[in-house]
């Protein structure tokens, strides 16, 4: 259940940065949860939310008092599209497995199916092996995880830590890599080197 409250967080988040960019109060463009939002984040999101909520609501009328919509760069509401990040979070920790051991866990196809693998928490691979070598993931392969610890997972698109990365922050939940361009990329993977600053 911790997760879940992780995983709905980040997306409640998620939802009140998109309302508050349209509504020129800063915050980055997002479209999706943030695999990288700690505890500590996540305490503060559904009041953010309700927050970045009521100013988009005041923000969106006129100095007539007429009510403008306030839609995001390609037109949509900011409203519908903070919504749609929430609803999908909800359904990915509905939907998400729950290891009963802790450590990081890969598996081959999106949506957590098809064949997985695990690796302890902390345990550094430079180099993962071809399909059909036992390892806790082959070469290429993952298409989706979980950050079953409480350690913060970096990946990497190359051997020795190289190339195309991302941090996961512990109890991440990830359906699809292709959000983060490593979908059957991953090569390597480790602890962060900088959890303080959540990078890779």
């Amino acid at each position: 259940m911790k997760k879940n409250r992780i995983v709905l967080a980040a997306a409640l988040s998620a939802g009140a940065a998109l309302v508050m960019t349209a509504c020129g109060t800063g915050g980055a463009e997002t479209d999706g949860a943030s695999a990288r939002t700690s505890p500590s984040v996540a305490a503060t999101a559904g009041h953010s939310a309700h927050e970045g909520g009521k100013s988009a609501h005041e923000g969106g009328k006129s100095s007539d008092g007429a009510k403008e919509e306030i839609t995001t760069k390609d037109g949509a509401s900011v409203f519908d599209a903070a919504q749609s990040v929430i609803d999908r979070a909800r359904e990915d920790s509905e939907s998400a497995p729950h290891p009963s051991m802790d450590g990081w866990w890969f598996y081959q196809d999106t949506g957590w199916g098809g064949h997985f693998g695990m690796q302890d928490a902390g345990v550094a691979v430079n180099a993962l092996p071809p399909e059909g070598v036992s390892g806790p993931a082959a070469n290429d392969w993952t298409s989706s995880l979980v950050n079953q610890s409480s350690v913060p997972l970096c990946v990497y698109s190359d051997n020795d830590f190289q190339g195309t990365s991302h941090y996961f922050a512990p109890g991440a939940v990830v359906r699809d890599l292709s959000v983060f361009g490593l979908n059957d990329t991953i090569s390597s993977f480790r602890a962060s080197p900088d959890p303080a600053n959540e990078t890779c």
